[in-house]
């Protein structure tokens, strides 16, 4: 990928200038206006390592007075203020959920899988392996003991439970677990995220989306989670077709968080459309419930979605969006702003005014608006020749069409937000190319997808096994039948 490597080495080498010509005042009122921008600009940063460097005369010369934070906070506020537009997926009233009963549904529902991944996460982050050692390689299975007492279910429920391993990576796994769930009629796989213990690591999460992709059924997906999903299964599909033999009626539910719920997806697909459909109970029916998931599949019929896949998404979590492709879109925008040559004073004030339309409308261009419900429809139109009438055109003339622009494989993306108190925004979409076409930048787009964003969330919900109703998920319009 050399065009991306040249992009982010020249936009990383800006870095030291940035800081020190804004100034600790401007850049502390810049950060408290738009609130994550320097987080964002410290992963993009971090990329440079990922790449290595890029030799100077490869690369183009971007001699402007445009600091790439200055640009992240443009390029911030219009996305934000398009979302207000009239004509924005966000705000179309068919996709946000009006019945307070499905939607208290879906949450319950929701929530009860999520506090199972955390719970079986927290119990594998106790253990480590020979991997942080510099040991042997290890295999990563553990006892289930641990795993069981979390869950609070009999240790021979637990069929397998597996800690992040020191194998290559063609051969790795991480943190997972497969329990039998009587209660659910149900065997459940737990897929966890990327470890956080000892310390959280945002720019990893992130980071390790960057990785090619390779054929998977009809179509391509993110090579290292089908390497994880295919590794996954060789050491556990055994066992679940023992699990569900003899348990006959039970279904299947594979369900996990982050990079696992990317894994988790690919997972589903495989056993619902793979060779390894055939090894399970003729009809065993099969869920997915992914949290956080990013972009994975890219499929050869600009149709297909798959209708036994619920993805789960926290109001504004970056992951979400984040993939190859949207990173080097992103990229390619600042780099197309920054040709516009605007000067720092220009663009200061572009940031700190509001934004005003070609009918003199003032449109809200920071992400403050809880009011989801009855949001405020404009349809917007810069006047041209105007500074953001530019701007979005320099946004809109970066390309990655000759790219492989990895997607959503789920047939429904739920996208949840919590207000004050229990007021729960709810959205649900068909169609993930909002989620996929470019990297949302948004406020709290790294702390929503963090598992204390998600604790956050679903706080007050689905801690009874009784708040579990699966076939709320079932029941939308427009749905296809469920695949058994």
């Amino acid at each position: 990928m050399p065009f991306l490597k040249k992009l982010v080495s020249r936009m990383s080498s800006k870095v030291s200038d940035t800081l020190s010509s804004l100034g600790d005042s401007m850049m502390g009122s810049l950060t408290d206006k738009y609130p994550d921008i320097v987080e964002v600009f410290n992963v993009l940063t971090e990329m440079k390592s990922q790449y290595g460097a890029v030799d100077e005369d490869t690369a183009e010369e971007d001699e402007t007075s445009n600091a790439m934070l200055l640009t992240l906070g443009l390029l911030y506020k219009l996305q934000v203020a398009l979302n207000n537009d009239s004509r924005s997926w966000y705000i179309q009233d068919n996709i946000i959920f009006h019945d307070e009963t499905v939607k208290t549904k879906l949450m319950c529902t929701f929530a009860y899988y999520w506090h199972y991944i955390m719970k079986v996460s927290e119990a594998l982050q106790t253990l480590h392996n020979d991997a942080e050692e510099g040991g042997e390689p290890s295999d990563g299975e553990v006892p289930t003991t641990i795993v069981a007492d979390a869950i609070a279910l009999p240790v021979e429920n637990v069929i397998f439970a597996h800690v992040t391993d020191n194998l290559s990576v063609e051969e790795h796994l991480p943190d997972c677990a497969v329990v039998v769930h009587h209660d659910l009629h149900q065997v459940i796989m737990v897929i966890c995220g990327t470890r956080m213990i000892p310390q959280p690591k945002i720019n990893d999460i992130f980071m390790d989306l960057f990785a090619e992709s390779t054929p998977f059924l009809n179509g391509e997906g993110h090579k290292g989670m089908i390497m994880g999903a295919r590794n996954i299964l060789n050491k556990t599909l055994d066992r679940i077709v023992e699990a569900l033999e003899c348990n006959p009626g039970y279904n299947l539910l594979i369900t996990g968080y982050s990079l696992g719920a990317g894994i988790c997806q690919l997972i589903a697909m495989e056993l619902l459309e793979g060779d390894s459909m055939s090894q399970l109970p003729q009809d065993t029916p099969i869920r997915c419930i992914s949290f956080g998931a990013p972009p994975v599949f890219k499929p050869v019929s600009s149709n297909y979605k798959c209708p036994n896949i619920f993805s789960v998404i926290h109001h504004n979590d970056g992951l979400a969006s984040s993939s190859v492709a949207t990173v080097t879109k992103l990229f390619m925008q600042i780099r197309a702003v920054n040709r516009l040559q605007l000067g720092t004073r220009d663009i200061l004030k572009l940031l700190w005014n509001p934004i005003v339309t070609a009918d003199g409308d003032e449109v809200n261009g920071m992400d403050d608006n809880d009011d989801d419900d009855n949001p405020i429809r404009k349809t917007i139109a810069f006047e041209e020749g105007s500074d953001w009438n530019s701007i979005k055109d320099a946004v809109e003339s970066a390309d990655t069409a000759d790219m492989c622009c990895l997607e959503h494989p789920a047939k429904q993306i739920f996208m949840f937000k919590r207000g004050n108190g229990t007021m729960i925004t709810a959205r649900r979409l068909e169609d993930s190319v909002p989620l996929s076409n470019e990297l949302r930048l948004r406020g709290a787009m790294l702390n929503d997808h963090m598992p204390w964003g998600y604790n956050g969330l679903f706080t007050d919900f689905g801690n009874e096994i009784t708040d579990v109703d699966l076939d709320v998920l079932e029941v939308h319009p427009d749905q296809v039948e469920f695949q058994r």
